[in-house]
């Protein structure tokens, strides 16, 4: 009984030096690339504050050595912070990397990751020493997205809006749904801010006019091809669109039909050879409007003819905004 509890009391003795061995050594490494450092007491604990310059070999060290009671990454998160970084669009606004008591890290892993893929350097606040238990208070808040980014800009309408701008985005800069890899929001809205505001706004109550009419699109692909459509040629681009969502003007067996007969059954959760991804209703909705708009008809429309066009070189000969040097993340 005496060996046993010789040998659980050497355990912790144990346990307490490598904590301390990990807090000192996770204090020289954070002191080495902080420029300022202060230290409080928050209900008994130490709490050390500095500005630390995040270098990729830094975040390497720090995630190796002193994340082993973290969640799960979350890759999306990741991407999205390493665009930011990559792209010239992070700005330091105090959110901090938090470490425990005993060096462990506690806040941050999904920035750290960021900037050892983005391969470049960053600042942010530093706060070691704080309870291991109040790791379960973190990030309870909810993650500001596109639409509150919009709102906060002073944007209306930003439920309708968000979606459509990302996907219009999505199809003029990437040729399609997730073609060319994650696209941070500080990107999205730039875009946005090129864009004819008084199109999109009639896109939006287009929309709002058509919702309830059962025509197998989303809201997002509803405003975002009306959007594209009233730039290439607004007259013809509306009479295709009324066709193709309302049923107005169409003649037994043309094109229009065709697509809208084909959008119709792919709501039909029961046949399964009739589905269509978004990306198959986005390349077969521009290749139908090509067809129309050249008075081509075929006797059959198949959803494998539409491989047939590229939606990015298509779009790109007509009049929307290029944002130059955006890197994106496969």
């Amino acid at each position: 009984k005496l060996n046993i509890m010789n040998e659980e009391k050497l355990n912790i003795m144990n346990e307490e030096k490598l904590n301390i061995m990990n807090e000192e050594k996770l204090e020289e490494l954070i002191q080495r690339s902080s420029n300022s450092r202060n230290q409080f007491n928050i209900d008994g604990d130490l709490i050390t504050f500095q500005v630390t310059k995040y270098t990729p070999e830094l975040c390497d060290v720090l995630l190796s050595d002193h994340n082993n009671t973290n969640r799960p990454i979350k890759n999306t998160n990741v991407k999205n912070l390493t665009l930011e970084i990559l792209n010239d669009k992070w700005k330091f606004n105090g959110d901090s990397i938090v470490f425990d008591i005993n060096g462990e890290l506690k806040q941050g892993q999904h920035r750290l990751n960021a900037v050892i893929k983005s391969n470049k350097s960053i600042e942010m606040i530093t706060y070691t020493g704080v309870d291991p238990k109040s790791f379960k208070t973190m990030d309870n808040g909810i993650k500001r997205g596109l639409t509150d980014v919009l709102h906060i800009k002073g944007y209306r309408d930003v439920k309708s809006l968000a979606p459509s701008i990302k996907n219009i985005f999505n199809l003029t800069v990437k040729g399609g749904e997730n073609s060319n890899g994650s696209i941070g929001n500080t990107n999205v809205v730039e875009y946005y801010d090129m864009l004819d505001k008084e199109k999109i706004s009639d896109s939006i109550e287009y929309y709002n006019n058509t919702k309830n009419i059962d025509c197998g699109l989303s809201r997002p692909l509803i405003i975002s091809f009306h959007y594209i459509l009233s730039v290439i040629d607004k007259e013809i681009g509306l009479r295709f669109i009324d066709g193709v969502i309302k049923g107005v003007g169409l003649k037994e067996n043309d094109i229009m039909s065709k697509l809208r007969n084909k959008l119709i059954k792919s709501m039909d959760k029961s046949k399964k050879s009739s589905k269509l991804t978004t990306k198959e209703k986005e390349t077969l909705f521009f290749f139908v409007w090509k067809l129309y708009s050249e008075n081509k008809n075929p006797n059959r429309l198949v959803t494998s003819q539409s491989k047939k066009i590229n939606v990015l070189e298509y779009l790109s000969q007509y009049d929307f905004p290029k944002i130059n040097q955006i890197t994106t993340i496969d």
